[in-house]
């Protein structure tokens, strides 16, 4: 005779069964289907609740359906220690997206989608590489797509997202584009969703998240964005609220799991009610730490048994359900446990590589199985990958370290990550070993070790600057520069440079003048030549012109240009502008634009820094100083032939 299973059995949860959730589900699918209907106007699905209700449950419900239709489901979770990160839960998505296409099985398909990437992208394409790497995967290799700075850069951004997913997607195969956790949403992501949610040309879009709203207050910078959706006219939120399941709910559920008709389930029933008040994460909790610990038995039937009294012990031991995930992680194995508190600081979801690299246990896999066993870890389809089960799960692992543990923790993650990984790693998990190694800076004593940082922030924060995520690089130089020491120009003369250029610049693209400009007088006072000294200049014009400061601006760069040996006057008579004109015409006579093509590069530094300044003047001077831009012109094009 079979032993009888001793740990309860929640199988019938894997088809979609959702309890009290009929009316939220018949919303959800109402608003689907209307959003891709002929006479459908822009729509986000915006799923609400605490903690634990059973938000992402209710969002999966619907996958299926999609995917019988031909569509596509993709999700991605922000995460709380991952805020700094541009764009990771669309970059999670997208490449969920990619994977599916890639390891599917029609090939037709791919290459269908491939030739059409490529033709509504075209130049952009690298830009979207860049924020999303695996859609080299499909494309390849791309050539470094323009140089372009601060609404500019974002808007293009913004452009080629959407036009991706109009490529992608269409009211017959949908594309449902699923982000969880939005109250943790990097401001870069919600400037690109709201794009997304505002764009009437993407008809095959249907936007959802999950958020809870006990986090999110009215100055909270989502609800900033859901107000921004709500002014549009042609926009609209489509609220759906979770609430704990019903008292009758929960007596459903647990004659379910446990097959015993309600009467005779009703002591327990009500004790786990009692103490859950019907948060659906904290019942399955309750039921399984009733069973872990020998309150829920069998008896020699094999029929689930209890006694009233010690439920009433349990009862008064819990008091939420991140108390119930510490005790379960604490029956763990040790290595088990190192490895899941490890895991905690790495983020919602880890990579088991990088676990391997990081952790000094000596089975691993064994160690992350066992917390897979427990239900606390789920591996992902792409294998080496895992995520935890639930938020509560990760930030219980994450409480049993005291806050200066958290701290060493976080900066060994860094340390170890720095030193292990091969230079092509270090680039793809750039944010991830910064952002460890800020949040334990707190325990950075040696310069040379903070040295090293600073100049791993300014390589984090040219990665955040190609994503036109502004504000998350100029974190990342400001955290460079925090990070040298008080000699910074002497003893890290060109570190210095370039993260207040940078910082300069960031602070430029997102419009904080004041700043950007206590860091241009900072690079002015300390740069010991005028070239060092030129992308600051280049920064200030271009924020002289933002501020609609033209002449400002032109002067700027006139001065600047009489300083690396380019003279244009501040007023040109016609006579002067004829003379130019017949002097390029006659460096010309002889060269056809092949010629022209097969010039050899510039090498002189200070005629390439002149030539950046008069292609930036060229713009102000149509502006302002409408004389001067035929000098400019020609002057631009003697120095391309000379």
């Amino acid at each position: 005779m079979q032993p009888y299973q001793t740990t309860l059995d929640w199988s019938f949860l894997d088809n979609n069964v959702l309890y009290d959730r009929d009316i939220e589900q018949d919303k959800l699918f109402a608003a689907y289907n209307k959003r891709l209907s002929s006479q459908s106007c822009n729509e986000f699905i915006l799923l609400s609740g605490m903690s634990g209700t059973g938000k992402t449950a209710l969002a999966q419900t619907i996958r299926r359906h999609v995917t019988s239709k031909g569509g596509f489901f993709i999700s991605g979770k922000f995460d709380q220690l991952k805020k700094s990160e541009p764009y990771a839960a669309l970059v999670s998505a997208f490449t969920e997206y990619v994977t599916a296409i890639v390891n599917g099985p029609n090939e037709n398909y791919l290459k269908q989608v491939k030739e059409d990437i490529q033709t509504s992208l075209r130049t952009d394409l690298q830009l979207l590489t860049d924020m999303i790497p695996a859609l080299e995967q499909i494309n390849g290799l791309q050539q470094a797509s323009s140089t372009v700075k601060g609404t500019e850069a974002t808007l293009r951004l913004h452009m080629a997202t959407r036009n991706l997913v109009r490529t992608i997607s269409s009211p017959s195969n949908p594309l449902v584009l699923f982000l969880d956790d939005l109250q943790w949403a990097d401001s870069a992501t919600l400037d690109l969703l709201r794009a997304l949610a505002l764009d009437k040309t993407c008809h095959g879009l249907v936007l959802m998240g999950a958020c809870r709203y006990d986090e999110v207050e009215f100055e909270h910078e989502f609800a900033e964005f859901l107000r921004s959706i709500e002014h549009e006219n042609d926009a609209t939120i489509v609220p759906i609220e979770l609430h704990n399941l019903t008292f009758e709910a929960v007596e459903d559920l647990v004659s379910d799991v446990l097959r015993m008709s309600k009467e005779e389930s009703r002591p327990l029933f009500k004790a786990v009610y009692r103490k859950t008040k019907g948060n659906i994460l904290f019942v399955v909790q309750a039921l399984e730490s009733l069973c872990r610990n020998g309150f829920l038995t069998r008896d020699s039937n094999g029929r689930w048994q209890w006694d009233t009294g010690e439920l009433k012990a349990w009862g008064k031991g819990v008091t939420n359900v991140e108390d119930l995930m510490m005790n379960k992680i604490r029956r763990l194995s040790p290595d088990s446990r190192t490895v899941l508190m490890t895991a905690a600081c790495l983020g919602a979801e880890f990579d088991g590589y990088l676990l391997s690299e990081i952790v000094s246990v000596f089975d691993i896999p064994n160690a992350v199985d066992e917390a897979v066993e427990n239900g606390l870890v789920a591996e992902l389809p792409d294998g080496g990958f895992y995520k935890f089960a639930h938020d509560r799960v990760q930030q219980a692992a994450y409480s049993l370290l005291t806050d200066e543990k958290k701290a060493e923790r976080h900066l060994d993650i860094g340390r170890c990550l720095r030193q292990n990984l091969s230079e092509e790693d270090i680039e793809m998990n750039l944010f991830l070993i910064v952002d460890q190694m800020e949040l334990g800076s707190n325990f950075l004593d040696d310069q040379d070790e903070k040295d090293e940082l600073a100049s791993l922030c300014l390589r984090a924060g040219l990665k955040a600057t190609r994503r036109s995520d502004f504000k998350a690089a100029s974190k990342y130089y400001t955290l460079g520069i925090d990070s040298l020491s008080d000699r910074n120009w002497r003893d890290q003369y060109y570190l210095s440079l370039d993260l207040h250029n940078a910082v300069a610049e960031t602070k430029y693209c997102t419009a904080e003048f004041d700043a950007m400009d206590k860091y241009i007088n900072t690079v002015l006072s300390n740069a010991t030549s005028l070239r060092h000294k030129v992308p600051a200049y280049s920064t200030k014009i271009f924020a002289l012109g933002a501020r609609h400061r033209v002449n400002e601006a032109c002067e700027t760069g006139f001065t600047l240009l009489s300083a690396l040996g380019e003279k244009i006057p501040l007023k040109a008579s016609r006579p002067q502008v004829m003379m130019n004109v017949a002097k390029t015409m006659y460096m010309l006579r002889d060269k056809s634009d092949e010629d022209i093509m097969d010039q050899p590069p510039m090498c002189d530094p200070d005629k390439i820094a002149a030539m950046s300044i008069l292609n930036l003047l060229t713009y102000y001077a149509y502006l302002s100083k409408i004389d001067l831009f035929p000098l400019i012109a020609c002057r631009m094009v003697q120095l391309t032939v000379s």
